[in-house]
């Protein structure tokens, strides 16, 4: 067939190396149009009308000057093909019907798109033709892009499903959007030996879809499925596209440095697929050179993905705030944005609208913007060119916060947005709008316009309100969800600003600074959610820079207001920015059983989902909104109830976001103490470097049956108070712990312990954020006292910490005698550290039936039994530490030889009491965290209290005061009491040399619970 071959020479040859430029397309178009007219077979003269009529109006560029025009007659040609095509050929129906989707949706006519969609199924579903019957294998006899029917029928089968469910959830029809993915994946298993690429993007989708629904499980089962496949598929193409599902699925947790290594890893993929394996992908500029050498030949295809990676590149820069904090990110930003401009150049439906966006926004960071007035009004400019809605609202934010304050064009364009979008979108514009107001009643105050201020301060007071109500959902059944936290705090700060405002210019005539410190405690779990969620340094620096001052502030409003609870409730949030020290810990660390590491992945994921509107069609979807809540929500209890049920009570009530305003240092009082007298002191280390202040909250009884006493206060910190640690300069150390009594120890606090005697000191709980390196101990009250002479000093990480660990109770006079332990184990090194072996005499002599063990199996053996946890016993461990990089994988040397870390004490049970008086027994972090380590792992699996160390602690001393402690832990002390005992007896062996050698007695410390 003659002209078939001209085909084939003309445009076949040409194909293979991927989708050609758009302008080669439409003269090939044409060409094949003219054919038509001129062809007398009337087979082939169909065939190149269809061909024609698809080619016609290839990739309209957004930013072309008839752009809408063009969608229209492509629209128009695509249905005009379709029409032709069917009942003629199968493949050419199907190849219509695959742009006609596209193009209905383009035009937002979702249910002729998914009609169209319905269409292709039922063709991909009938028999196959065979290349004898198939016209278009007529026609292109020859085309090397051409397979096999049964391969090319296969391969529709796939593209149908992902059509109608890309459609279905465009349009909210979620049920129909999952049936319809779980289908493609089906379809994609009959090519995954051939195609392998097209079953990892079916898993990736679902794996999205799920996600996008709050089905996290699944979602992260179908992501390790993906990459199962992927391993073993040996797929150039597959793994590009699992890498592609990683960085989505990061970029959906904010998890930025893994978006960022996973699409730098996919950049090197397809570099490498396009024979440029030389070029450095962390490199733009070589990049650039590398796409500008793919255009010239024509693989438009392989562009397109470039540029879509490049795009995440630079979003990645500017949404995780690193543009914004630094030069070189925002000069990376700028050249990734090039690279997917050049890219784009003859694809992309809003590559130059969303290009021109993120450019503004670089030109905004880098002060090179032009005036507010002109960088508001290009945004609305750009908000009217997005196809998109979720782009028109994004654009018309960024135009709010970043425009002229005042200007009544972006409020237009906002209210414009608003009257139309669904639910939560409402409420995110909601959040806009409230802060133009904010902003317009600055600028009225400013101009000295005190009536058009308060006016616009309330408007911004009332609509930040709506916002965060419609941030919230209760559904009918759970409890209420936070949609989106980020989104959610940004209308919180709104509303409390506006209010503060108002109350400073219009006085009592608006709610005054209680009012507007509920409203502040309102943003905390949603803040402990995204601490919690934080399991890289990455994260955790982004997310205290944005909320610290926040938390800082509140808190000192609570205590110039004298509201105790409240104070308590703000530090424990700040506390939570820990948790995902330990979340990620479980996470990843290679020696945690496969379970838990599974629990805490699924459990993070859970933490950090944000429920967003990603479609453009559809009524009212608050069902749907709710539906996504629920599901989210019963994951999150599942979840937690089974690391409750796994790890036991003090990791449910650590990592439950929820838990942040329910428990005050008066409710641990009354459960450590009941009626009887004791402290519980918390200290928070809060602000920058430069101004270092200290939230010093006390709750305290001085007397049997006393009522409870509060004392909340804010005291300025010296500046080398962060990082105490005598490692740099012991004896600098030493002189300034003298100065900090006052700064830590509140006046009423003094007072009462003064009141003490030895012989009837009081139990002092302490919880010292930012703090843990002080030996408390050893501060000075008098000339003749430290705190060690009148007081009995344990520390906890948080008060839900102290709280999770009473509910297992204290240990009784009889638990802790020798002869009612039912568990005694020891682990000693008596060879590297000599002078254990005194300290074994001692354990021995008074606890008699304790068991040496001296390798990891026999540890395993003895600890194996789930009854242990929490039971009365004792384990005592006196070997060398060495501690970890990340607050958590601390080590310690056995006899054997082997090294015990903090991950395999999460595979055993434990007893309420570790005597762990070796270095490296903490609870302190070189990064950033105060929660990780041996104490903590030892409480997740049943201790109450371990006596520890704060630093680095001479062997000898330690070996000495040890066998004090066992002696008191014998005649029936609680351990922080006996530690106590130890410590003031070995000191009073030698009072004049061993008191002022704090090194060698005060960094032993009691961890966990102080009890009588």
């Amino acid at each position: 067939m003659a002209t078939g071959t001209l085909v084939h020479q003309d445009l076949a040859g040409r194909l293979p190396a991927g989708q050609p430029p758009k302008a080669m397309l439409r003269r090939s178009a044409e060409k094949l149009l003219a054919w038509a007219d001129s062809e007398t077979d009337a087979d082939a003269a169909r065939v190149w009308r269809i061909l024609g009529l698809l080619w016609r109006w290839s990739y309209p560029q957004h930013g072309d000057d008839n752009h809408d025009g063009e969608l229209r007659l492509s629209l128009e040609d695509t249905s005009k093909a379709a029409d032709l095509a069917e009942g003629f050929d199968e493949f050419l129906g199907l190849l219509a019907l695959v742009k006609l989707t596209v193009r209905h949706r383009d035009m937002f006519n979702s249910a002729d798109a998914l009609a169209a969609a319905d269409r292709m199924i039922n063709i991909a579903r009938g028999p196959v033709p065979t290349a004898e019957s198939s016209k278009l294998h007529q026609m292109l006899p020859d085309a090397s892009w051409m397979v096999e029917p049964g391969v090319l029928m296969a391969r529709f089968k796939v593209r149908s499903h992902q059509r109608a469910a890309a459609i279905a959830r465009f349009s909210r029809q979620y049920e129909r959007a999952v049936q319809e993915r779980d289908l493609q994946i089906v379809a994609a298993e009959q090519l995954s030996d051939v195609q392998p690429g097209l079953l990892a993007d079916a898993l990736g989708q679902r794996a999205s879809l799920a996600r996008s629904l709050g089905d996290v499980r699944s979602s992260l089962a179908l992501l390790a499925r993906q990459a199962d496949f992927t391993n073993n598929a040996h797929s150039n193409v597959a793994e590009s596209i699992a890498l592609r599902s990683i960085a989505a699925n990061a970029g959906f947790f904010a998890d930025w440095g893994e978006m960022r290594a996973a699409n730098l890893a996919r950049l090197a993929n397809r570099l490498s697929a396009g024979g440029h394996d030389g070029t450095n992908e962390r490199d733009p500029d070589q990049v650039r050179l590398a796409v500008e050498d793919i255009y010239a030949k024509n693989q438009q295809r392989l562009n397109t993905a470039i540029g879509n990676i490049a795009d995440d590149l630079a979003r990645n820069l500017l949404d995780s705030g690193a543009a914004a904090a630094s030069t070189d990110a925002a000069v990376e930003a700028r050249k990734w944005l090039d690279v997917a401009d050049a890219a784009w150049r003859d694809i992309a439906m809003n590559g130059k609208v969303a290009i021109s966006f993120r450019r503004l926004q670089l030109d905004v960071i880098e002060g090179r913007a032009p005036k507010p007035l002109d960088v508001g009004r290009t945004m609305v400019g750009l908000s009217r060119e997005w196809r998109r809605a979720v782009g028109q609202r994004r654009a018309a934010l960024e135009a709010g916060r970043c425009g002229s304050p005042g200007d009544h064009t972006v409020l237009e364009r906002l209210m414009e947005l608003r009257s139309s979008a669904p639910a939560l979108d409402a409420a995110h514009l909601d959040a806009g709008i409230a802060q133009w107001y904010l902003n317009a009643g600055d600028q009225h105050h400013e101009d000295a316009q005190k009536e058009q201020a308060i006016s616009a301060w309330t408007l911004a007071w009332r609509t930040a309100e709506s916002a965060a109500e419609g941030l919230v959902l209760t559904p009918s059944e759970g409890a209420p969800f936070i949609l989106d936290p980020k989104r959610y705090i940004e209308a919180i700060q709104t509303e409390v600003s506006a209010l503060e405002s108002l109350y400073e210019l219009g006085g009592k005539d608006f709610p005054g600074p209680r009012e507007a410190l509920s409203v502040r405690i309102r943003s905390l779990p949603a803040i402990a959610r995204l601490y919690s969620s934080s399991v890289s340094r990455e994260q955790r620096e982004l997310v205290t820079s944005r909320y610290s001052n926040w938390l800082n502030a509140t808190a000192e409003t609570a205590a110039n207001l004298g509201a105790p609870a409240e104070a308590d409730f703000v530090a424990e949030v700040a506390r939570r920015d820990l948790v995902g020290t330990v979340l990620s810990a479980l996470s990843n660390d290679a020696d945690i059983p496969e379970h838990l590491a599974a629990l805490a992945k699924q459990f993070t994921a859970t933490l950090k989902v944000a429920i967003s509107e990603v479609d453009d069609e559809g009524e009212d979807s608050k069902a749907d909104l709710e539906n996504r809540a629920v599901e989210v929500n019963s994951q999150m209890e599942e979840t937690l109830d089974v690391i409750g049920a796994v790890l036991g009570p003090v990791a449910q009530r650590l990592f439950d976001p929820t838990d942040v305003i329910k428990v005050t240092a008066e409710d641990v009082l009354n459960r450590l103490h009941g009626d009887e007298p004791g402290a519980v002191l918390s200290l928070w280390l809060t602000g920058p470097e430069k101004r270092r202040r200290i939230v010093r909250r006390l709750a305290y009884r001085t007397h049997q049956k006393s009522a409870a006493l509060n004392h909340i206060d804010v005291v300025d910190a010296p500046d080398w108070l962060a990082g105490f640690d005598p490692s740099i300069d012991s004896d600098l150390f030493n002189s300034r712990l003298e100065l900090l009594t006052t700064r830590l120890l509140p006046q009423p606090l003094l007072e009462f312990v003064l009141t003490r005697d030895p012989e009837n000191p009081v139990d002092i709980t302490i919880v010292p954020t930012g703090l843990l390196g002080i030996p408390f101990s050893a501060l000075a009250l008098d000339r003749q006292h430290l705190l060690l002479d009148l007081a009995s000093v344990t520390v906890v990480q948080s008060l839900n910490t102290a709280m999770a660990l009473s509910s297992a109770g204290v240990q009784t006079e009889e638990e802790t005698s020798p002869a009612k332990l039912p568990f005694a184990l020891a682990v000693f090194d008596t060879e590297e550290l000599t002078h254990t072996k005194a300290e074994m005499e001692e354990l021995i002599l008074h606890h008699p039936q304790i068991k040496e063990v001296k390798t990891l199996e026999e540890i395993g053996e003895a600890c194996g039994d789930a009854s242990l946890q929490g039971a009365a016993g004792l384990l005592a461990l006196a070997v060398h530490g060495l501690r970890g990089l990340d607050g958590w994988s601390q080590r310690k040397k056995l006899p054997s030889g082997q090294y015990l870390t903090t991950a395999h004490i999460l595979e055993w049970y434990f007893p309420k009491l570790i005597v762990a008086g070796s270095c490296n027994t903490d609870i302190r972090a070189n990064d950033l965290g105060e929660l990780g380590g041996f104490p903590m792992a030892f409480q997740l699996r049943g201790a109450a209290t371990i006596i520890g160390s704060l630093h680095a602690i001479p062997d000898e001393a330690t070996a000495q005061i040890m066998g004090l402690l066992y002696a008191s832990l014998a005649a029936g002390s609680p351990p922080s009491q006996a530690l106590r005992q130890a410590q003031r007896s070995w000191i009073a062996a030698d009072r004049e040399n061993r008191r002022s050698k704090i090194h060698r007695w005060s960094y032993l410390i009691a961890y966990g619970l102080a009890a009588r």
